[in-house]
């Protein structure tokens, strides 16, 4: 389940600049591999609270219509986002924005520009941890990639 938001231009309401679905989610601890697991203790007071899952909300189908593209506006809704979660308005209490990004450069690069981390340091480890065969996986890389955005970095 999960809930989309959709920004319009004031003057032209019928235009689309950017969309976005949100949905709760968590990071998994027991499903992180050694390295991973302690780069997430590390950012929450060293695991000093011993949770099997960390609150999160997932970004999904985030998108920006193709006339309002290379203009900021991607970076201006994921700012607005991560606002969002870190305000009073925040009703979920989430501590992570998680997005399963699409495996590709452009995408993986917008993400790490808005400062999202891969959850997990390797593609081998990201499938493990997802049950893929990894013999299967050979070359052939991942079709998305699990990033978060700590928002405690929010300053």
């Amino acid at each position: 389940m999960g809930k989309t938001y959709v920004f319009r231009l004031r003057e032209r309401h019928e235009s689309i600049v950017a969309a976005f679905t949100i949905s709760n989610d968590s990071i998994r601890i027991k499903q992180l591999a050694p390295e991973d697991k302690a780069k997430i203790e590390y950012v929450t007071e060293n695991g000093e609270k011993n949770l099997r899952r960390y609150p999160g909300v997932l970004v999904g189908r985030l998108g920006t219509n193709i006339e309002f593209a290379k203009q900021g506006f991607g970076s201006a809704v994921m700012d607005f986002i991560k606002a969002w979660f870190r305000s009073d308005e925040n009703k979920t209490g989430c501590r992570f924005i998680i997005v399963d990004a699409i495996n590709k450069p452009e995408v993986i690069h917008y993400y790490q520009k808005n400062n999202f981390k891969f959850l997990y340091s390797s593609e081998i480890n990201e499938a493990r941890a997802l049950g893929i065969n990894v013999k299967m996986l050979g070359e052939k890389p991942l079709h998305t990639r699990l990033m978060y955005f700590d928002l405690i970095d929010i300053k």
